[in-house]
């Protein structure tokens, strides 16, 4: 006789069926007008190259795969998604008179991930954080590689990749913690190993720079390797 499954077993219990988890939906492609009569337009959207573009990179392994999927699903397509490829311009025109009518701008889309919230497993923003720059450098370089595979193609929709050229901020200051509360400090030093304690002192005693910047490499010294050699 098979085991029951647990849904059936709880009915036997005469206890309450386990909660189904609430699946998050994935964010949908927001519906764009087209451009105005006269504009000048690719005729291909956003989200058909970046179908096509997922379709050519048969290369890549299976995570690295997922990662691109993950990228357009959540933080492309949103954005570019339904917009035809010749609005997407780089940056915003000096002149507002320069501006086409119904774009979008990459270093726009750029504002918006670093103010973005991260994600966990199951796809649900987390309160108070924020996505890291290599994270933001690596879903602009696919972003880039995507417009590539556009300016490669004959004829080619557009001419011009407006990924690039768009500059991040070299580090990423905003993940980080420093111990500013004496109680904090000795709660975290109470719960590390007594091999680490020394390490967790030295990293948050104040260090004066013109003294730690005066060691010289002859004074350093290094642990001895293998076993002491014999005199005599």
């Amino acid at each position: 006789m098979r085991d029951p499954q647990p849904e059936t077993l709880r009915k036997l219990l005469g206890m309450a069926p386990l909660p189904t988890p609430a699946q998050t939906p994935a964010p949908c492609t927001p519906e764009v007008a087209p451009p105005p009569p006269g504009v000048p337009t690719a005729g291909v959207t956003f989200a058909v190259l970046w179908e096509r573009f997922l379709q050519a990179q048969r290369h890549l392994e299976g995570t690295t795969a997922e990662d691109y999927e993950s990228y357009g699903q959540w933080h492309l397509l949103p954005f570019f998604g339904a917009h035809d490829l010749a609005v997407i311009k780089r940056s915003r025109p000096l002149r507002d008179a320069d501006a086409v009518p119904g774009a979008v701008y990459v270093d726009d889309w750029v504002t918006q991930m670093l103010a973005k919230e991260r994600r966990n497993n199951v796809g649900r923003p987390i309160a108070g954080s924020v996505l890291s720059i290599k994270f933001i450098r690596n879903v602009l370089a696919v972003l880039g590689q995507c417009f590539d595979f556009a300016i490669e193609q004959r004829p080619a929709p557009i001419e011009v990749n407006p990924a690039r050229g768009i500059r991040l901020p070299k580090q990423d200051r905003r993940e980080m913690h420093f111990l500013q509360d004496e109680q904090a400090y000795l709660e975290l030093r109470y719960q590390m190993h007594a091999h680490f304690q020394p390490v967790l002192d030295f990293s948050s005693a104040p260090v004066h720079r013109p003294a730690a910047s005066g060691l010289r490499r002859r004074r350093t010294v290094r642990p001895r390797c293998g076993p002491p050699a014999r005199r005599g």
